[in-house]
């Protein structure tokens, strides 16, 4: 009974009442622009000629760390960071004082179907 009169109710405009919520939420959806994510915010920090502590401390925690035999003393750090939709690697290279030299924000490779893969053995 209850339903009979909510019907009644809602059936004369329910569609006009269905596209104007639609349109709402679609303009609500569409107008504002996505606001940087903590993850991105603290890469924008980082800075070449920053200290391997002070970048840890932005990125409050401390990447995957490789190093290059090629490169004696040079290390890079490696995180994974989130930017809404897009997943990617952030590279933190550092000389032998543990200074800063170069920084690069990547986005993740996905294979075929869709899937994140590694850009290199064991991914970011």
């Amino acid at each position: 009974m209850f339903f009979a009169k909510m019907r009644t109710l809602v059936a004369p405009n329910h569609s006009t009442l269905i596209v104007a919520i639609c349109a709402l939420l679609l303009s609500a959806c569409t107008m504002q622009p996505l606001a940087t994510t903590v993850d991105i915010a603290r890469t924008q920090k980082i800075a070449v000629g920053q200290l391997r502590t002070d970048v840890e401390a932005t990125m409050a925690r401390k990447g995957r760390v490789l190093s290059y035999p090629l490169k004696p003393g040079e290390t890079t750090q490696i995180w994974r960071v989130e930017d809404h939709f897009v997943s990617r690697c952030f590279f933190v290279t550092y000389d032998k004082g543990d200074r800063v030299t170069e920084i690069a924000l990547i986005e993740r490779e996905r294979d075929e179907r869709g899937k994140l893969g590694g850009m290199f053995s064991g991914g970011c």
